[in-house]
């Protein structure tokens, strides 16, 4: 049964987890922007594609980005949440009445369980579909022209392929390799 004081931790909880979400968010893709500024404004592209260029890439890596600082903050909002309830003494008024302290962090607990259930979601369901896009860099795309690294990607087949640059327009590859890797049964078999 859900209760009053159930309802007010969760509400606290997730709203410090949006908040520092969004300042960890915007704080991951303002450093990377001022850091890679002039990967981006390669070529002669006007002002239009160049932003359309960093919205695009920016929107596919927050995916990636969801993945690296999720952990933090789910840390970092329950630290908070608590804090914030010690600070204006609703955490002693709380324990004054009788209530157990485990009564207090479980509803924490289980919200910080959700929101590493949807980190996992992204990272297994929703980022492998775009692992290509995301392989590529920056400037990867100048004036129309297809090229990116490819970082150990794997086939059907257990091959794994590494390559400099591919340029899927040409369908050629800068410096293939291919590893096979074994199903651990012999040739023999």
């Amino acid at each position: 049964m859900i209760k009053t004081l159930d309802r007010y931790i969760v509400r606290s909880f997730l709203g410090s987890a949006l908040l520092w979400f969004v300042c960890c968010m915007a704080l991951r893709i303002i450093t990377d922007l001022f850091v890679n500024m002039d990967e981006f404004l390669e070529g002669d592209a006007g002002f239009h594609v160049t932003v359309l260029r960093i919205g695009w890439y920016y929107a596919l890596h927050a995916l990636e980005y969801v993945t690296q600082i999720g952990g933090v903050v789910i840390v970092l909002s329950a630290a908070f949440t608590l804090a914030r309830m010690n600070h204006t003494n609703e955490l002693t008024a709380i324990l004054a009445s009788g209530q157990s302290l485990h009564r207090v962090v479980w509803p924490i607990i289980l919200c910080a369980m959700l929101l590493g259930g949807f980190i996992i979601i992204d990272q297994e369901f929703l980022m492998p579909p775009l692992k290509e896009l995301l392989a590529r860099g920056r400037d990867d795309i100048i004036e129309g022209k297809e090229r990116f690294p490819v970082y150990l990607m794997t086939d059907g087949n257990r091959t794994l392929l590494y390559s400099e640059r591919l340029f899927p327009d040409e369908r050629k590859m800068q410096r293939p390799m291919f590893i096979f890797l074994s199903s651990g049964k012999s040739l023999s078999e």
